[in-house]
Formats: structure tokens, C-alpha cells, sequence
């Protein structure tokens, strides 16, 4: 059985994409941008964007049965290389 979990990204409606989809034991998520719930950008600089991001994250893997801990991977991408340390340290 697979479920999905949707956030308020207008992109999911737009492209038909959903923000986490449970397979089996397994919560896969698809790429987070920082999108606040009334579908405008998080203001801010990199690290608040990026702790958007986790908190996006984190709700859709709580709403298919998972938690924080069960994160085993983590890829993140940026577009300017000196935001690098901002969004490491809110990763870390």
C-alpha cells in the first residue's frame, strides 16, 4: 500500500508531484523548497529558508508514521556557495 503525504507547495496540484510517499517501511521525499502555507516565499536568508525547509519535511514524514530519527540520507542543493555554512549548521 502506498501513501502520500501533500504540503501546500502549489507545484504538487501543478505538476502532480507530493511532498513524501510512503512505500512499505520506506518515506520517500521529493525536493523542499522553502514555501510558506499561503504558497509565498519564507523571507529571510539561507538558514531560515532552510529551516523551512526541514519543518516541511519533518511534517510530511510525521504524517505517514515516521519521526526525525528515521531519517538515514539527506541531500541538499544551493544556489549560491556562500549560504553553504547558514544551511550546514541548521542541517547539522
Amino acid at each position: 500500500m502506498t501513501e502520500c503525504a501533500s504540503s501546500t507547495s502549489p507545484y504538487e496540484s501543478l505538476y502532480g508531484f507530493s511532498r513524501a510517499v510512503r512505500a512499505g517501511n520506506r518515506i520517500l521525499v521529493s525536493g523542499t523548497a522553502p514555501v510558506e502555507d499561503d504558497g509565498s516565499s519564507t523571507p529571510g536568508d539561507a538558514a531560515a529558508q532552510a529551516r523551512r525547509c526541514f519543518a516541511i519535511i519533518l511534517k510530511a514524514i510525521e504524517e505517514l508514521g515516521g519521526t526525525d530519527s528515521d531519517v538515514v540520507r539527506t541531500r541538499m542543493f544551493i544556489t549560491d556557495p556562500a549560504d553553504a555554512d547558514l544551511v550546514g549548521a541548521v542541517h547539522g
